[in-house]
């Protein structure tokens, strides 16, 4: 058998070779820990980018939760804001109405003069009637009665002046046996009309089974509840007068009240 012969080459590497390929080799290296070192800086990097991240999504989970706690306590705050209004608008209703007397008061006719002052200088209504009431005698119905039936004859009274009035119209009670009316858009005439009707339902008021013909003999009448009444007409371009002003203009037409002047201010 033929043995191949192994040729081995003798390389001819000078000094300066050496010395080039160390100093490549250490700038390879170089090179390399550079390269490495980016590499590890850009790890680095993009480790706190993502802690930030991290952290920015958590502050976002935060915000989010405290934004939905927010707007339940918002929506929260809204509707117990929408109670009070409710209830201050319910408590400002019942400062206008009478305390036993499912009608106005006295702040409560002012309230709604000034308001029925206000249309008819706008031109919804052309014009106007305030009619003034008093309760002829009621004094001594109360002290032969007594309070308790009295108040009830008061409601009886003010339940005539609702049912016999109109919708736009406006009942109120003054002071005790003192009311009152506006009626829109009615003259003189009208609120006559309106009156008779008044008195017939007047006419009909009566104590329950309690014996009141007594009452009559002192009274020298034959119904329990007669009242004087007198009126108002405003225009549309009259002078503006108050409640009161209005009021006593009414009053002023009977003639028992003819030189008497009230103040209505309590």
């Amino acid at each position: 058998m033929f043995e191949t012969p192994i040729m081995r080459t003798k390389l001819n590497v000078t000094k300066d070779d050496r010395e080039s390929l160390r100093q490549a080799l250490e700038k390879e290296a170089a090179a390399h820990k550079i390269t490495a070192a980016a590499h590890q800086e850009s790890l680095d990097r993009q480790r706190t980018l993502e802690q930030q991240l991290e952290a920015l999504r958590r502050t976002f989970l935060d915000t989010e939760r405290n934004f939905t706690i927010l707007q339940i306590q918002l929506d929260s705050a809204k509707k117990k804001i929408a109670r009070l209004s409710k209830l201050r608008r319910e408590a400002e209703a019942r400062s206008l109405r009478h305390q036993f007397i499912d009608i106005y008061n006295l702040e409560g006719f002012r309230h709604e003069y000034n308001r029925f002052v206000r249309e008819l200088a706008r031109g919804i209504w052309d014009r106007g009637t305030i009619v003034y009431f008093d309760l002829d005698g009621f004094k001594l119905v109360n002290d032969l009665l007594s309070h308790d039936v009295g108040n009830e004859i008061l409601i009886a009274f003010g339940e005539c002046l609702q049912n016999e009035s109109r919708p736009e119209d406006v009942s109120a009670c003054l002071h005790g046996d003192e009311f009152a009316l506006i009626l829109p858009d009615t003259d003189l005439k009208a609120a006559e009309s309106i009156m008779s009707r008044i008195h017939q339902a007047a006419a009909e008021i009566d104590a329950g089974d309690i014996d009141y013909r007594h009452v009559f003999e002192e009274l020298g009448r034959e119904q329990l509840v007669e009242f004087s009444s007198g009126f108002f007409t405003m225009e549309r371009g009259d002078p503006i007068l108050s409640a009161e002003e209005a009021l006593m203009r009414a009053e002023s037409t009977i003639p028992k009240f003819a030189n008497r002047r009230k103040t209505r201010n309590k």
